[in-house]
């Protein structure tokens, strides 16, 4: 009867002694500072705040003035041109009539101009249409001493190519595709975020859960030392048990230390992605719930398709492959046209230079055929087509690499729910086996051994499940970041990029 009136209370002081270092423990972990952080706040502030984004956005941003440089290149545009003063001092050859010869005179002027010019891109023909003025003045000192005024007050010039390399007609074509691939890069920047936010999220997770385990486990086991030295004093167990007990204390405690160096690392990195205080205690809040999903190869394979930017900048690069052609093979020869219809004048006082103009008109034509250039052209060619050729095979390549790359991440995918629930079962499962065995230990109806294997499966079951929704949730916003479509909403990803073209963020 003593004998089990003293289990008895042997038992009472193990369960006093833990829940006493459960309480410290749990006073210790969750501090009233400590920063709840979900996996959906996570994912937010990387995409909002981290350096990552900020390049993306900066990026996506360059592309942007391009595209609207580019809009710009199909409006009439009005520039100013002028040289304000522009003084000579040198000598001249003039002709000598009474002596029949040329002679050096010393020669003194002043220059000055201005001018305006509207001028416009003719985008169907690759021409360019201005309409100008013109106003110039000239006074010369020294032996022939004059002064001049120059105008040409309104003057109509188109000028252009023929049968040459039309520009402006391959930018129409590429210029729009470079900036809906730039917004489409914009979104799969996003989603490659997202896939590292939650590398960051669920490392942190696993540190946390491994040192709060960690410290519960040396609690524990302190408490079976505790109980283990009383029962050695009757001889319940053996000095070989006692030393294990010990053991695993030592080596509880050497393994917290451990893991709360992990975990001050893995904090660090995430506060550092995050753009948070390094100091800044979070404390993980795992996904509750794994949305059940099933995604068909075919589907995702006709979204990646679609909205992936890479797809879109292999067909940029074939038709940048064919624009190269087309201006290497129209460069071999060039003709040029210009044509000019106006009136100017010149007189010595400002208020006649506008009186009665003449006429002015001008038309030019020129060409450049290379006669010998010992194959420097047909190389040019050659080049120009066997980049074509490269471009068209790569793509092949990498759409049916991509393909592949698709379908396995689907496949994998659509596993990984089941694995969740059965990862989720087995934790609750080996959570409820340690529990039973601790307390038959403090009563005495399991050995070492047994209490030893029994906490291993608990802790491995816990980081398991934890690996487990990592996968899940990365293999996901892997998907997402292939496709840009979001099953679980089953809708497009789209972005607002006013937001970033009106707030001007910089690092």
């Amino acid at each position: 009867m003593e004998k089990k009136v003293y289990k008895y209370a042997l038992l009472l002081t193990g369960s006093f002694l833990l829940t006493l270092h459960s309480s410290k423990a749990q006073q210790r972990i969750y501090a009233p500072e400590a920063v709840e952080l979900t996996l959906e706040q996570t994912i937010a502030t990387a995409i909002d705040s981290s350096l990552n984004s900020l390049l993306a956005q900066n990026s996506f941003l360059a592309s942007y003035w391009q595209y609207r440089s580019y809009q710009a290149e199909h409006l009439p545009s009005l520039s100013f041109t002028s040289t304000p003063i522009q003084y000579y001092q040198n000598f001249v050859k003039r002709y000598d009539s009474q002596n029949n010869i040329d002679v050096y005179k010393q020669q003194k002027s002043i220059y000055s101009s201005a001018g305006l010019q509207a001028k416009q891109n003719v985008m169907w023909t690759g021409g360019v249409l201005s309409l100008e003025t013109d106003l110039d003045y000239i006074r010369n000192f020294g032996v022939d001493k004059y002064t001049q005024f120059s105008s040409i007050p309104v003057r109509l010039r188109y000028s252009q190519s023929l049968f040459g390399y039309n520009a402006f007609r391959w930018n129409k074509k590429i210029e729009p595709l470079e900036y809906e691939r730039a917004q489409k890069e914009l979104v799969y920047e996003f989603e490659r975020i997202a896939g590292i936010a939650i590398n960051y999220f669920f490392n942190q997770a696993l540190n946390q859960t491994v040192y709060d385990m960690s410290i519960e486990n040396v609690a524990q086991c302190d408490t079976a030392y505790q109980i283990g030295m009383e029962r050695h004093k009757i001889g319940n167990i053996t000095q070989a048990d006692l030393l294990t007990l010990k053991l695993n204390t030592i080596n509880a405690r050497n393994h917290m230390e451990n893991s709360k160096m992990n975990l001050d690392k893995s904090t660090f990195a995430l506060a550092s992605f995050l753009r948070c205080a390094p100091n800044t205690d979070f404390r993980i809040v795992l996904p509750t719930q794994t949305p059940y999903v099933t995604i068909l190869p075919e589907k995702a394979l006709t979204y990646a398709k679609e909205g992936n930017p890479k797809m879109q900048e292999l067909a940029l690069q074939i038709l940048k492959a064919q624009q190269n052609l087309d201006k290497v093979e129209k460069s071999r020869f060039s003709t040029s046209v210009s044509l000019s219809v106006g009136f100017n004048q010149a007189a010595e006082r400002f208020k006649d230079v506008y009186h009665n103009p003449l006429r002015q008109d001008a038309v030019s034509i020129s060409f450049n055929i290379p006669l010998v250039d010992w194959g420097m052209t047909k190389g040019k060619v050659n080049m120009a087509k066997s980049s074509l050729n490269t471009a068209v095979i790569s793509k092949k390549q990498s759409e049916e690499a991509f393909e592949q790359e698709v379908v396995l991440a689907v496949n994998d995918f659509n596993m990984r729910h089941a694995q969740i629930q059965s990862a989720r079962e087995a934790r609750q499962v080996a959570e409820l086996a340690y529990e039973a065995t601790y307390q038959r230990f403090l009563i005495g109806k399991a050995d070492v051994n047994t209490l030893s294997m029994a906490q291993s499966r608990r802790n491995d079951a816990q980081r398991s499940y934890i690996n487990t929704l990592s996968s899940y949730w990365s293999g996901y916003y892997e998907i997402r970041k292939y496709t840009l479509y979001d099953f679980i909403a089953d809708r497009p990803i789209q972005i607002d990029t006013e937001r970033f073209l009106s707030n001007k963020r910089n690092f």
